[in-house]
């Protein structure tokens, strides 16, 4: 995550790139790996027919792990603790988030298969580190300090307008529990729809020292991105399919007047509701 105040990436342009070291043949793309904080962002992608060689779970320590589901399926078994070792199997689908706290406790069975594939985005607020838990011994003395994974899911979800802007329409999938990360919460979809335009002049958002981010999921929206709150010009970027932008203060995103998306647009928005 460098230090400029905006960055856009067409990730369908980026090359894949092997992903997991524990998950061989999977792979993706890196759009956000802070060395400093170990915060990192990836596109990643499971082909059909993965499984894991043996039975394992793990948490990822004080990192929230983020994992939204943009097509195919993908077999977890879910713990509430480490003296729970049978798990809740859950097969997650396209159109689901997984917000995990820390300490949360999940792994991949033998077993299920993965039968369409996985494409999706997973992001952490600290390196993704794999604390492995064991399923034998004295599992009461690992302590009590997991929480449960909470899943947002589009599907079950109804869409409600949009509090700051007419006309759009917005999904809240997380917006963090008793303890939201500052840039990370909430995440919400966004739906504008065709031929939206500003109701008058120029809309820009708030400016806040965090980085926030866009994931064009699906349509096209024209955003544009200026260098500071009143600044009299910005950088358009038409955030398509695959389209990525983050940006921080002293950055703000806003739309132009007269600016509209033909087809409109759904946009997952992470740290903000994109107003």
């Amino acid at each position: 995550m460098g230090a400029e105040p905006f960055r856009f990436v067409d990730t369908k342009a980026m090359p894949w790139e092997p992903w997991h070291p524990q998950y061989p043949g999977t792979y993706a793309k890196t759009l956000i790996e802070n060395k400093e904080t170990g915060e990192n962002l990836k596109v990643a992608f499971v082909p059909t027919g993965f499984k894991m060689p043996k039975h394992t779970r793990h948490h990822h320590g004080p990192t929230r792990e983020f994992v939204y589901i943009m097509f195919g399926n993908v077999p977890y078994v879910e713990y509430d603790g480490p003296t729970m070792t049978k798990g809740r199997p859950i097969n997650f689908k396209e159109g689901q988030l997984l917000d995990r706290p820390p300490r949360s406790i999940h792994g991949m069975s033998i077993d299920p298969v993965t039968t369409l594939g996985c494409f999706l985005l997973e992001w952490g607020t600290g390196p993704l580190s794999f604390n492995y838990i064991p399923f034998e011994g004295d599992l009461a003395a690992l302590g009590t300090d997991y929480n449960p994974a909470h899943v947002g899911d589009t599907e079950k979800l109804p869409w409600e307008p949009h509090p700051r802007v007419k006309g759009w329409k917005i999904k809240r999938l997380s917006i963090g529990g008793k303890s939201p990360v500052p840039g990370y919460h909430p995440v919400v979809i966004v739906h504008i729809p065709p031929g939206w335009q500003p109701e008058a002049g120029m809309k820009r958002g708030d400016v806040q020292p965090v980085r926030r981010w866009i994931y064009g999921l699906h349509g096209d929206a024209p955003v544009w991105v200026y260098p500071t709150a009143d600044a009299k010009s910005g950088t358009r970027f038409d955030l398509k399919e695959g389209g990525w932008v983050e940006w921080t203060g002293p950055a703000a995103l806003g739309f132009e007047a007269g600016a509209a998306s033909e087809i409109g647009a759904e946009l997952l928005c992470v740290g903000h509701e994109l107003a």
